[in-house]
């Protein structure tokens, strides 16, 4: 990457029509060009747990957690153009490492969506999300039920534990 030019990496996974096993593709863009896409929060799960994709033609491993991500977020009939760390930065290149993570907080602002994979679906994981989109996790919480139940086993997932999500959060 030129980073002097702001260059980034967007990944852009084939829909499922077109494709039933994950395959991608990988484009360089400026920042400055203000390319469209949306950008992934997740976490990368454990490395020894890895699942096989295609990427620019290439067999590749990637945690079982982002490609379970990856399959749930593809569009069914058209690409969608993400942002994905562990993908769009070398990480066997501390430099380009450095550099990204410096303008991190650009490449999530410049995008349409900000997606947070939180894991695979539980039961009961799609009411504690009813709660969240509806903005009521803090009044169900003040008493027994189903749905406070299933917000606080949303709560303890990995993805909270992430380093960076307050950061994230803040952006």
């Amino acid at each position: 990457l030129d980073c002097a030019t702001r260059q980034i990496r967007l990944l852009k996974p084939e829909p499922v029509l077109r494709s039933p096993t994950l395959k991608a593709r990988i484009r360089h863009v400026t920042l400055t060009s203000r390319p469209t896409h949306e950008a992934l929060l997740y976490t990368w799960g454990s490395p020894v747990d890895r699942r096989p994709m295609s990427l620019d033609g290439f067999n590749v491993a990637v945690t079982a957690n982002l490609s379970s991500a990856l399959q749930h977020l593809r569009h069914e009939d058209h690409p969608r153009v993400l942002s994905v760390d562990a993908l769009c930065i070398n990480q066997d290149d501390k430099d380009e490492r450095r550099e990204l993570v410096l303008i991190m907080r650009d490449i999530y602002e410049a995008a349409t969506k900000v997606l947070a994979w939180l894991g695979e679906a539980s039961k009961d994981s799609d009411l504690a999300m009813d709660l969240v989109d509806k903005g009521m996790a803090d009044k169900v919480l003040q008493r027994q039920s189903r749905e406070s139940s299933a917000f606080k086993k949303l709560c303890p997932r990995p993805y909270w534990t992430r380093i960076w999500i307050l950061q994230e959060l803040a952006v």
